[in-house]
Order: structure tokens, then C-alpha cells, then sequence
């Protein structure tokens, strides 16, 4: 049965009640938004990906505690 598990982890994830959490990826470029400022609120313990073409060095370290990442694009 430990192998039946493992293939259906594999091929079916959270059949058997074990999902894998998805980072969301917040694009604030398809927004209209070119810049991240440090102004606004980060929820503590949620991890998240940002995409922005400048980000100020006051809003990274802001994701950055609340465990995220930043992304920049051209």
C-alpha cells in the first residue's frame, strides 16, 4: 500500500488529504501599477511572489518579513 500511496501523492495530489499549498503570484503590472511602495498592509504570515518593475527598499524588507519574494521585470 505504500507505494499505491506514493504514485496517487504523485499523480493525484490531495486524494488522500495531502495538498500542497500554491504561492499566489500578485503581477501589479496587469493592474496599471509600475511601482510597490512601502505603504499598505502585508498579511503576517502569508508567503506571497510580487512582480513590479521598481520596488522601494522600505516595501521589500515589508514582504520580505512577512516571508514573500519580489520579483522585478523589465
Amino acid at each position: 500500500m505504500r507505494h499505491h500511496r506514493i504514485l496517487f501523492d504523485k499523480y493525484h495530489p490531495g486524494y488522500f488529504c495531502k495538498v500542497i499549498a500554491k504561492v499566489p503570484i500578485v503581477d501589479v503590472t496587469q493592474f496599471g501599477y509600475f511601482k510597490v511602495l512601502r505603504n499598505g498592509l502585508v498579511p503576517p504570515l502569508q508567503p506571497m511572489v510580487v512582480k513590479a518593475k521598481l520596488v522601494s527598499m522600505n516595501a521589500e524588507k515589508k514582504i520580505k518579513e512577512a516571508s514573500g519574494a519580489v520579483l522585478l521585470t523589465t
